[in-house]
């Protein structure tokens, strides 16, 4: 009997101090299935954003939207770690394949947050 076992990649992700939005992270086609978090997070849920649309134009800004759920509300992660802690995300379509994404915190956080985004695939 032979185990399936998909290819495991950290994203790295930052918050600037003061930011609830990261920069653009690309996860490609994977599946986000975790999040490494710092203990020194500013308390508060976390959602995402993925890209939409590359509109043409010099320059050209890229279009995020919320990542939502079938019925349409915010795919969120309570995120409140007092250590560091990972997050485990569970299985679920809505986390397969989008490509460019920002993470967004829903507290500003107190100082620059360096963290990690599980994908697999």
């Amino acid at each position: 009997m032979s185990a399936y076992t998909a290819e495991r990649t950290e994203v790295p992700v930052s918050i600037a101090n003061g930011g609830t939005a990261s920069a653009e992270v690309n996860v490609g086609k994977g599946r986000v299935v975790g999040i490494k978090m710092p203990a020194a997070w500013t308390a508060g849920n976390i959602t995402f954003q993925a890209l939409i649309r590359q509109p043409a134009g010099n320059p050209a800004a890229p279009v995020f939207g919320n990542v939502v759920d079938g019925a349409g509300a915010a795919i969120v992660v309570c995120a409140t770690p007092t250590a560091d802690t990972y997050f485990a995300l569970p299985p679920t379509v809505d986390f397969i394949g989008l490509g460019r994404i920002k993470v967004v915190a829903g507290a500003a956080q107190g100082a620059q947050r360096d963290f990690f985004l599980v994908v697999v695939g």
